[in-house]
């Protein structure tokens, strides 16, 4: 039952931003962001780091390798 109560205020504790973040959120606080793809499927917190190909920068995930691109709003893992 304590399991049950923990996962419920982290559920409660998470933000969806369009097009592909999620973030944590205590109060004023927001934490992120984190992959969509690990927290859809496996419901982990992967932080996204950002990187830098020469022309934009882009969101990467290095744990399911997704990649997110903010210009288009795609994700070009395979």
């Amino acid at each position: 039952m304590k399991e049950l109560k923990v996962e419920t205020s982290t559920i409660k504790s998470v933000r969806f931003e369009k097009p592909y973040f999620y973030w944590q959120v205590e109060g004023d606080t927001k934490d992120g962001p984190f992959c969509q793809k690990c927290f859809e499927y496996e419901g982990k917190f992967s932080r996204l780091t950002v990187c830098h190909d020469g022309n934009d920068g882009y969101w990467h995930c290095g744990v399911c390798e997704e990649t997110y691109r903010p210009k288009d709003h795609t994700s070009n893992a395979s």
